[in-house]
């Protein structure tokens, strides 16, 4: 069984044994796979398809990089400050209630999400007949954030709410690099239209 690690524990200096073939090592001299929460460790001589895992890091949190702030990297330390200026950004620009919206006229409203100014600085601009309604900071792989606004868009608008269309650019922003989230965006789009009868 895999030996699981919080990031700033001593696992680059610990030697592994592997227990199907004996190859011993350090972490990164094994098979080292990248992922989003976490990097593991296989033994580099068995069969890809049934090499056992030694290790397991996860990466660390922002309360954990804050607790071992004398082992993070400048580099490190430089982006989890300007990750904690943009969720302190969010926070106070993000939309939070119907109430913040203004009345819109029309039996059927459609809403674009667009993206504007430049990456990583941009915003995220809520559009109705050419009129810029609400402007947040906009958040990368934000497919989550698409959801929680549509849901104070159809608070507000109800029934009226019929789409809620991304331009290309910011689509992509959306999407970012993640596989599933094509699928995400378009199933919420979905539920507005199927409430609606579109």
């Amino acid at each position: 069984m895999a030996k699981l690690f919080r990031y700033f524990d001593d696992w680059k200096t610990e030697v592994f044994t592997c227990p199907k073939c004996g190859w011993t090592g350090i972490f990164e001299e094994g098979d080292v796979e990248i992922h989003d929460q976490l990097m593991d460790s296989s033994c580099p001589n068995c069969d890809y398809f049934s090499t056992p895992m030694l290790a397991i890091v996860s990466w660390p949190t922002m309360e954990e990089s804050d607790q071992n702030w004398d082992k993070v990297s400048e580099g490190d330390k430089e982006a989890i400050i300007k990750r904690k200026r943009f969720l302190e950004k969010l926070e106070k620009m993000s939309l939070k209630s119907a109430a913040e919206l203004p009345d819109l006229e029309g039996r059927k409203i459609i809403i674009t999400w667009d993206f504007v100014g430049e990456e990583p600085d941009g915003y995220t601009a809520l559009i109705y007949d050419g009129k810029e309604i609400w402007r947040e900071p906009a958040v990368y792989e934000g497919y989550d954030r698409f959801s929680e606004v549509v849901d104070i868009l159809k608070e507000k608008y109800g029934e009226r709410l019929v789409d809620v269309e991304p331009t290309k650019v910011s689509y992509f922003y959306l999407l970012g690099d993640y596989f599933g989230a094509d699928g995400a965006v378009e199933g919420v789009r979905k539920r507005i239209q199927s409430s609606t009868g579109e």
